[in-house]
């Protein structure tokens, strides 16, 4: 049923529904003030939140940035995956990949290990995954700077729900401490190798013991097998080759000489000889330096020089069948050890001169003494053969000798294997001794077949060495000595039978001036030109004892046997100073000796006067400073060149400025002056260089002057004695300036000064 109202009631309805409407209205906007308010301060709180991260994430990442380590985050699933979730940037600087590279990467950037580390990375994978904390090194391959240290440190959290695991790590570059640690490491390594060579190699005297020792300890710390090609050459002063010794086999000292040239002459070895430098051949079947026609297998090699000072004295070479097998360390090896190897050779070298040395005196004493009591040409010649035979072994000896008229030489004494070549005669060209006479100096031929001026006899001859007996431009005869086996002698043997050969034509030419002398002259010229030459052999021999004396010496001062007391370095020091004077009297012995007996070379060059006058500076400046003289050099502006000897003008020099330091005191004026001027000599004006040399020492009298240019002159000034000398230097000095073509005088004062003068001809267009 429905309601019906009145119109009073319909009034009072609408009014009450007005009413409600309007209280409602005022009650909800009453109510939606303060919402707006909350709201607006939400949205307040929420910007001032997002400012705040904002801020706190640049925080973030700049301290990340300036963090030089890699910061990683990685999720690890409960079904095993792993997931980057964070990677700083720092990881491109270290691994040279972005960040994003690793998370697209599905094995995440693991080709990149090393390949010899990548079951570092599987084992570290392995216990982050058990919720173990790890920390690795493993090497990386970077994509510019090549293999890189890195240290991973992985921390793990599990997450309380079980979903996971989460790790927070650092990746850090380690490169430098890691070259660090291998550089230690590898310094200790060379330092221990070193200690085990310097054992090794010492002690031994023989010079094939010490090269069997010294590669077999170096083959064996480089892990070089034995049956490598691994070998050591030594040469001596000369530069030519003096002993062998090959890893496989035995000492190469009498063989195989073609092979070993070869090598020497054109391959590795010649290389390193020449440039001091050394070589290391990943590859010799790529590499020009290797003989292909020897070895053409590809295998790695790696050569260098044993250097003793500024001279070459071995050069060491190691083979192995792998390709690339030798590093820089190896090479480190070779060269710290060089001077311990130096040091053992030099020691075997020296101990085999002083051998040597001693065999060769006893055999030209023996021979000297025996025939020196005869003057019969043919029993000199059969007692010399025998006597050499019986000393070195030698296979066979035979001595010519040649008629009146010197056209024909016969094989006047023979031994050994010779024995039937007896009574052959041969002329001046024919054959390997004929040549030898011819050219007047030995012959060596290793393989006769390949000569093509050899003779066959009656005995098989394969290896022949002639030397010629001369003396004083007259042929006395020669010395043969041949052999039935290839590549029999060697560079000791040469020497050895060359001075045999002078010690023979000394006994032979005394022979023959007994028997030819006419006048009591020509007994005095031949008594002193035997003298001459007498001194000349002794200086020879002498000189090799003085050597070794001196080597020792220096090895001794240098503390190679030990530190020494000073007692014992001045003792050291006196054998040092009594040696150079000794071997400057030898040398003097010999210059006058050849000079009188007409054996000196001189090689006649164009040179600048200027560096004769430089080199004699250099080597005396020292002196002159430590004795406060004032030297004084002036030379005229282009001087043109001069003709001479360069090793004689320099011993000119040198004799006349150590005469001017010598006997001039302390602060004194030393003064050298070079000027180009017109000598009028022989009727003909010749342009010479004009060099003085004046001090201001304590200078000549007049009676010393008279005998100032005599053979072993000293005068009996007090204050000239006080200096060491032996009489001869102003006497060489002027039988060099005349050989010069030159001439030599001097002014002097007493107490006052000297000059000295000389004249050297130029070279004129």
């Amino acid at each position: 049923m429905g309601i019906q109202l009145s119109g009073i009631e319909g009034a009072i309805a609408i009014i009450l529904i007005v009413i409600a409407f309007i209280v409602g209205y005022y009650v909800s906007q009453r109510r939606a003030v303060p919402i707006e308010i909350n709201n607006r301060k939400l949205e307040g709180e929420i910007v001032k939140l997002k400012t705040a991260v904002q801020n706190s994430e640049s925080r973030f990442h700049q301290v990340v940035s300036s963090i030089s380590d890699a910061i990683y985050v990685a999720r690890i699933s409960k079904q095993g995956e792993l997931k980057f979730i964070y990677l700083s940037p720092n990881i491109e600087p270290i691994t040279g990949y972005s960040p994003s590279f690793f998370m697209q990467s599905p094995d995440f950037g693991r080709v990149y290990v090393h390949p010899e580390d990548r079951h570092v990375i599987n084992d570290l994978l392995a216990g982050l995954r058990q919720g173990e904390d790890r920390e690795v090194e493993y090497r990386w391959v970077h994509g510019r700077n090549g293999v890189m240290w890195l240290l991973n440190n992985g921390r793990v959290a599990r997450d309380d729900r079980g979903l996971g695991i989460t790790i927070y790590g650092l990746i850090s570059d380690v490169t430098e401490r890691k070259q660090i640690e291998e550089a230690i490491n590898s310094q200790k390594r060379r330092f221990e190798n070193l200690l085990v060579i310097a054992q090794a190699t010492t002690g031994y005297s023989t010079m094939e013991e010490t090269l069997r020792s010294i590669l077999d300890i170096v083959m064996m710390l480089t892990g070089v097998p034995s049956s490598s090609k691994s070998s050591l050459f030594v040469f001596d002063e000369s530069g030519a080759m003096a002993a062998t010794f090959f890893a496989r086999g035995k000492h190469i000292y009498q063989r195989k000489r073609q092979f070993i040239s070869e090598i020497v002459d054109k391959g590795l070895v010649n290389w390193v000889a020449k440039t001091q430098q050394r070589a290391l051949i990943f590859d010799t079947s790529v590499d020009d330096r290797w003989l292909a026609d020897i070895d053409k297998i590809g295998q790695s090699a790696l050569s260098v020089p044993i250097m003793s000072g500024a001279s070459l004295l071995a050069v060491l070479t190691m083979t192995h069948p792998h390709i690339g097998y030798f590093t820089m360390e190896h090479v480190n090896l070779l060269e710290s050890a060089s001077n311990q190897i130096a040091l053992s050779v030099r020691n075997a070298q020296m101990h085999n001169v002083e051998v040597m040395q001693a065999a060769r005196q006893r055999t030209l004493y023996d021979t000297l003494r025996a025939v020196s009591v005869h003057f019969d040409l043919t029993e000199i010649a059969e007692i010399a053969a025998k006597i050499i035979t019986e000393r070195t072994g030698w296979p066979a000896v035979q001595i010519l000798l040649p008629d009146e008229d010197g056209k024909n030489f016969t094989v006047t004494a023979a031994t050994g294997l010779s024995i039937p070549n007896k009574g052959i005669v041969i002329t001046i060209d024919d054959g390997i001794v004929g040549r030898s006479l011819r050219l007047g100096k030995a012959q060596c031929v290793p393989n006769v077949k390949e000569d093509p001026d050899y003779i066959e006899t009656t005995v098989k001859t394969i290896t022949e060495l002639a030397v010629p007996l001369s003396r004083s431009g007259h042929l006395l005869g020669a010395l043969n000595i041949s052999s039935n086996k290839l590549n029999t002698f060697d560079r000791d043997d040469l020497l050895l039978a060359e001075s045999l050969a002078e010690a023979m034509a000394l006994a032979l030419d005394n022979a023959r001036l007994h028997k030819d002398l006419l006048s009591a002259k020509e007994t005095a010229e031949a008594a002193n030109l035997a003298k001459s030459e007498f001194v000349s052999t002794v200086s020879h021999e002498l000189k090799n004892p003085m050597t070794s004396i001196r080597g020792y010496a220096d090895l001794l001062s240098s503390g190679v046997a030990g530190a020494m007391s000073t007692h014992q370095e001045n003792f050291i020091h006196t054998i040092s100073s009594n040696v150079a004077r000794m071997q400057t009297l030898v040398s003097d012995l010999t210059d006058i000796s050849r000079i009188e007996s007409g054996h000196v070379y001189m090689e006649f060059t164009a040179i600048p006067f200027v560096d004769i006058v430089s080199d004699v500076v250099r080597t005396m400046k020292a002196q002159i400073e430590e004795k406060g003289q004032n030297l004084v050099i002036n030379i005229e502006d282009d001087l043109p060149l001069i003709w001479g000897d360069r090793n004689r003008l320099i011993q000119i020099m040198v004799n006349l400025l150590s005469n001017a330091y010598k006997y001039t005191p302390k602060d004194g004026r030393i003064e050298i002056n070079v000027v180009n001027q017109l000598h009028n000599g022989e009727g003909d004006h010749k342009a010479v260089a004009l060099v003085s040399i004046a001090d201001d020492g304590i200078g000549i009298s007049e009676e010393d002057q008279k005998q100032i240019f005599t053979q072993f002159y000293r005068a009996p000034d007090r204050e000239a004695r006080n200096e060491p000398g032996t009489g001869l230097g102003l006497n060489i000095t002027k039988k060099f300036v005349e050989l010069h073509n030159g001439r030599i005088w001097f002014e002097s004062e007493f107490r006052k000064g000297t000059t000295f003068y000389f004249t050297i001809p130029v070279v004129t267009k």
